[in-house]
């Protein structure tokens, strides 16, 4: 692929702008620095800036962040601010560069943090010191082992983390593990991060005092963004999108009245990701649980993640996007790593939209309309415009996902023919009444 030569590593690092901020040299590696920004240990935005003979001064991190990050730093001081009496009539701005930061002092719902995986010990094993490093006053972490080939995994942690709850799952698939999952847990949110994340030192504090905050929210997607940009393929990852949605707080809902309105969130990617996102317990007894038909470990490959939100919205229930909850991923590092990712990526999401199709009789022309929409805006347009003005984005992985798209139409269809094969050969019955409270009506992996 000719057009990587062209791409460059970039350093990730944080300032904290309560604290002096200094130079940071010997970057003679990379072409650009890429800065998390934050105040009183809040995330307030990424601004990228470039390398100029391996450093990057203070000044010019001070300009980008004046340059970009105005508002939001205004915004928390103000909201700072407000959480302090007055102590006169009027409020000076100046004087919100002397308040303290609120500390939260309310009482936090128990949580269940819940990591899927299969295989990778090493990886897992990063994450699990970074959740070690998280404090919360009433959590559990339980790691569910999918259908391992060996036992490094549950070695590892008895080896190095015997405080956290190794539970082994048989039937190969995220969903089932996922799960699982809720069926080993205690706490009143199961929140799940991906064995391949590193999560921030505030990332279960944060989901509790979003659960705590708004009350009427069923799920909650974070902040994801990379832990490196070390080579090609992690550059190429984020320019075709990444995971992340930024950091302004969102809210999604639909009234369910309005079925036709409901087909507007299919892409529900846009909502979050799975590797960082948590929901309430009781949720699972209205919605059923994940559809074991998707997602990693199946012929479905992926969108699982996607299926879970948009059951919870077409219930009638919402979702918030909290930016505080905040994970670093570690994408795939090699190009042959990223093309595979990108073909079950297209697998994953035509997998999903032919559930949909499927499964929603009553705007089942809005998925069609949608599903062709997505064809032409997503492929079409710039496979065509790959060929007739110079991209930046490699051709080659733009085919790759549209082969993935393609071969996955029908694969939703054979992975719940699948899925319903592994359930007979295994007896779901006894965690699934503990999930679902022994509801006669809801199946495992439904959508209804």
């Amino acid at each position: 692929m000719e057009q990587l030569k062209t791409y460059y590593p970039a350093k990730l690092v944080e300032v904290e702008l309560s604290q002096e901020i200094m130079d940071f040299e010997d970057l003679d590696d990379y072409r650009y620095l890429n800065i998390l920004a934050r105040l009183h240990d809040e995330p307030l935005g990424l601004i990228r800036l470039s390398i100029i003979d391996g450093r990057c001064s203070a000044d010019q991190i001070k300009h980008g962040i004046a340059k970009s990050l105005n508002w939001p730093v205004l915004k928390h001081l103000i909201e700072d601010g407000l959480a302090e009496p007055l102590n006169g009539t009027t409020l000076d701005i100046s004087s919100l560069f002397g308040t303290s930061h609120p500390v939260w002092d309310e009482p936090l719902p128990a949580v269940s943090v819940i990591v899927c995986t299969r295989n990778r010990p090493d990886d897992l094993q990063r994450c699990l010191k970074s959740l070690e490093e998280a404090p919360y006053p009433d959590c559990e972490i339980i790691v569910v082992d999918n259908a391992p080939s060996d036992e490094r995994t549950k070695e590892m942690i008895d080896n190095h983390f015997p405080g956290m709850r190794y539970v082994r799952e048989p039937r190969p698939g995220l969903d089932w593990a996922r799960n699982r999952g809720i069926a080993e847990a205690c706490g009143e949110i199961i929140a799940y991060a991906d064995d391949d994340v590193l999560v921030d030192r505030n990332w279960i504090l944060a989901i509790g005092k979003a659960f705590v905050e708004n009350p009427n929210i069923m799920g909650l997607a974070g902040l994801v963004l990379p832990s490196e940009l070390e080579t090609p393929a992690q550059v190429l990852f984020e320019q075709r999108g990444g995971f992340s949605r930024g950091f302004e707080q969102k809210w999604y809902q639909i009234d369910p009245a309005q079925s036709g309105n409901a087909s507007l969130f299919l892409g529900t990617g846009n909502i979050g990701t799975g590797a960082n996102m948590a929901f309430r317990r009781s949720l699972f007894t209205d919605i059923g649980l994940f559809d074991p038909a998707l997602d990693a470990g199946t012929v479905s490959e992926n969108c699982g993640d996607l299926d879970i939100f948009y059951r919870t919205l077409h219930a009638g229930h919402a979702i918030l996007y909290e930016p505080q909850a905040l994970v670093f991923h570690r994408h795939r590092r090699e190009m042959e790593q990223f093309a595979d990712q990108s073909k079950k990526y297209g697998i994953g999401l035509a997998a999903y939209h032919g559930k949909c199709i499927m499964e929603y009789g009553k705007v089942r022309l809005r998925f069609a309309a949608f599903h062709f929409w997505w064809l032409w805006e997503w492929y079409f347009k710039q496979l065509v415009r790959s060929y007739t003005r110079p991209t930046r984005y490699p051709r080659e992985l733009l085919w790759s996902e549209f082969r993935g798209y393609i071969l996955g139409i029908t694969r939703y269809r054979k992975a719940k023919k699948l899925a319903e094969k592994i359930s007979r050969e295994h007896e779901v019955g006894v965690y699934q009444e503990h999930i679902l409270g022994g509801n006669p009506r809801l199946e495992q992996g439904t959508a209804h």
